[in-house]
């Protein structure tokens, strides 16, 4: 339940800053190169968690079709953005990013 809340409240920031023509490139900058890592990095881990993870849990660890990576880019960036505007976690995974 905290993870949904967490993923809600930074979907919502982000949009409150897109809406508000507050997006900065560096943010811009700093999101799409975390999201390029972060992708990198579970590209790596899902297919060990994907055989550890029994029964109807194990769909979460599906490798995405070329349109459903399209698809998902938009709400996985505005994620990103998200996560960088309220999560410390996120902004310390993020030092050093452009």
């Amino acid at each position: 339940m905290e993870a949904l809340l967490t993923k809600t409240s930074a979907v919502a920031e982000a949009t409150r800053v897109l809406r508000d023509d507050r997006m900065t490139e560096e943010l811009l900058e700093r999101a799409k190169t975390l999201y390029h890592r972060s992708k990198r990095e579970y590209a790596g881990l899902r297919p060990a968690l994907e055989a550890q993870t029994a029964g109807p849990l194990s769909a979460l660890f599906f490798e995405r079709t070329l349109d459903g990576e399209f698809n998902a880019i938009g709400t996985d960036l505005l994620l990103v953005i998200g996560l960088l505007l309220t999560s410390s976690r996120a902004r310390e995974a993020a030092v050093g990013l452009p």
